[in-house]
């Protein structure tokens, strides 16, 4: 056999590789592998920013909205082309929830705040602790209506807004979810004509339901604005409305501060049917307060809505002057502003203790509270009149004073402010000085008439 010499093998060209090809060869497919697996990896990178991005959009996005609203009802009326609104419900109203309404169906009064969304008649229906409101309008101007302000509806999807179709009788019909009675909710509707949104706010007022249907007693928001209207006072002017209760129910019904006041017959009965917190008042209205005897200590709220017990006024101790009738220049503040009391006051020292005599400008206030104290009107027949403690010098003195100017009693809180500085001799009261006055006259008359009667005597002698 003969023997292979492995000097004999061919041994490969310096332009070719192993496998036969040439350098450019492997050099170009190298090329192109990295060329490709720098694609893949910019599509991999790629895949997994455009997951990044959707995450982060599915946060930010508020849940339910589209990202471009519908073109075709996109737009909002601006306020200049929104008529003035009035405003819906009483001021301090509280909330009435389905748990405080009987199941079943109920024609209700509607309020709205635009004279162009005029209601013609509604029904509430209440069933498993859920409401909703079925309303007719007296116009056909509109084509869609959202629960909700006329921003949020611009925004929302189409599947949200509710649809206003034809009744039978061709009134435009609607119905509506419904949070809560007696407090007002947005409600936006699109114009057909101007093809935007328009701001409404609509109320349910809780006292068209039948009796029957309620389970809680409301507030007299009535004899509240007849108790405004009687002091001059614009509840849109005032602050807050917020009593301190959630709802109705609870303020009502005594689960919250108020102060159950037993009636003739034994049983309760809360003693104010709602409390309404302004700049400078308070005022509490309601049927079925019991009468507290002069004298008497009762529990009072303080600013907190908290029940607190009250021992009585402390009247200051008089050290400087001593015991006597002397005048006061007193200030009050805080109603309407249109109640006055007389002054200078007539203030009496008495054991060294001082107190002073209110005269108010009006005849209808019958009795005054201090400290939880109350003190009785001492004038029938003319302008209020109560003599109450001093419990302070030239700082303010929180009094409430009753009064039935409207027919129901209504609590009116105000300051008073006693001037240490202006006290003087009584003389300078404008009731003690026409007294004296007159007392001087009468003396006077009688002391002419004595003289003419002792003249005439001289004479026939």
């Amino acid at each position: 056999m003969m023997m292979e010499d492995k000097s004999l093998r061919s041994v490969p060209d310096a332009g070719q590789n192993d496998d036969g090809r040439g350098n450019a060869d492997v050099a170009k497919h190298q090329q192109t592998a990295i060329v490709r697996d720098t694609q893949h990896g910019m599509v991999r990178r790629g895949r997994a920013l455009g997951i990044l991005a959707a995450a982060v959009l599915a946060f930010t996005l508020p849940s339910g909205h589209n990202v471009a609203a519908d073109p075709a009802h996109s737009q909002v009326a601006s306020a200049g082309e929104t008529a003035k609104s009035s405003q819906v419900g009483s001021y301090g109203m509280l909330p009435i929830y389905p748990r405080d309404i009987e199941d079943g169906t109920y024609d209700v009064t509607v309020e709205s705040s635009s004279h162009f969304f005029r209601i013609h008649d509604a029904s509430l229906t209440v069933k498993d602790g859920k409401m909703s409101v079925r309303i007719r309008l007296d116009s056909s101007s509109y084509e869609l209506v959202y629960p909700g302000t006329a921003e949020e509806a611009a925004k929302a999807e189409a599947s949200d807004y509710v649809k206003i179709t034809e009744d039978d009788e061709e009134w435009s019909v609607f119905t509506l979810p419904v949070e809560s009675l007696d407090a007002g909710f947005p409600c936006a509707a699109f114009s057909i004509k101007k093809q935007k949104w328009y701001d409404r706010t609509l109320l349910i007022e809780a006292s068209s339901l039948p009796k029957k249907a309620l389970k809680v007693d409301l507030p007299d928001y009535e004899a509240i604005e007849k108790a405004f209207e009687a002091e001059g006072v614009d509840p849109s002017t005032l602050g807050s409305t917020d009593s301190g209760a959630e709802s109705a129910s609870e303020a009502v019904s005594g689960g919250s501060d108020e102060t159950n006041a037993g009636t003739a017959g034994g049983s309760e009965t809360t003693s104010s049917a709602n409390g309404i917190s302004g700049s400078d008042e308070t005022i509490a209205a309601g049927s079925g307060a019991s009468s507290v005897t002069g004298g008497e200590n009762r529990n009072i709220s303080d600013e907190t809505g908290e029940q607190r017990d009250s021992s009585g006024p402390e009247p200051v101790e008089m050290e400087t002057y001593p015991d006597g009738k002397y005048s006061v220049e007193v200030s009050l503040t805080g109603g309407s502003g249109r109640a006055s009391v007389s002054s200078p006051a007539l203030l009496t020292v008495k054991d060294g203790l001082t107190y002073a005599t209110l005269i108010w400008s009006s005849s209808y206030y019958d009795y005054m509270i201090v400290d939880g104290e109350q003190f009785d009107n001492e004038n029938s027949g003319g302008a209020s009149t109560f003599t109450i403690p001093v419990t302070a010098f030239d700082e303010p003195v929180k009094v409430t004073a009753d009064t039935t100017a409207m027919g129901e009693p209504v609590e009116i809180q105000y300051d008073l402010c006693f001037y240490y500085n202006t006290i003087g001799d009584d003389d300078l009261i404008p009731q003690v000085a026409a007294k004296k006055v007159l007392l001087i006259a009468a003396v006077i008359i009688a002391a002419g008439a004595v003289l003419s009667f002792l003249t005439r005597k001289m004479r026939y002698r």
